[in-house]
């Protein structure tokens, strides 16, 4: 939405008003910087074969909401590189990954103008048994 403002100066009592010519009109556009609310229901599961795990979560029903990014980091408390940046589908396999080595995933939402929600959350899946517990 784009509104409209035209400026008038006004000078003097209610019985002896001054009012000077109208400035020229201008129109704002308010910039949208308010983030989708990040995915929930987030799970990570073994894939079965040693070397993948598949991730789950809800998408939000922001109207604005574009996508789902995933990042992936062997260091907790590291956001990681981007392994996902456009994903829809509620679900996605990570492939390729060494067992026995620590894996932490960041998923976070974004909207059609380009923001994104909070980057806080991470989530361990490593080659150990029962790895899948949030991490803080």
């Amino acid at each position: 939405d784009t509104y409209y403002y035209i400026v008038r100066a006004v000078l003097g009592a209610k019985t002896d008003e001054q009012e000077s010519e109208n400035q020229d009109q201008v129109s704002i556009t308010p910039k949208d910087t308010t983030p989708p609310p990040a995915p929930t229901d987030i799970k990570i599961e073994n894939s079965g074969d040693g070397a993948s795990v598949v991730i789950a979560w809800k998408n939000p029903p922001a109207d604005d909401f574009a996508a789902v990014k995933i990042y992936r980091s062997e260091e907790i408390g590291v956001l990681g590189k981007v392994i996902e940046s456009s994903n829809v589908e509620e679900k996605f396999k990570d492939t390729g990954l060494v067992p026995g080595v620590d894996y932490y995933y960041t998923l976070t939402t974004h909207d059609k103008k380009g923001n994104e929600s909070s980057t806080k959350l991470a989530f361990p899946a490593t080659g150990r048994e029962n790895p899948f517990v949030a991490a803080e």
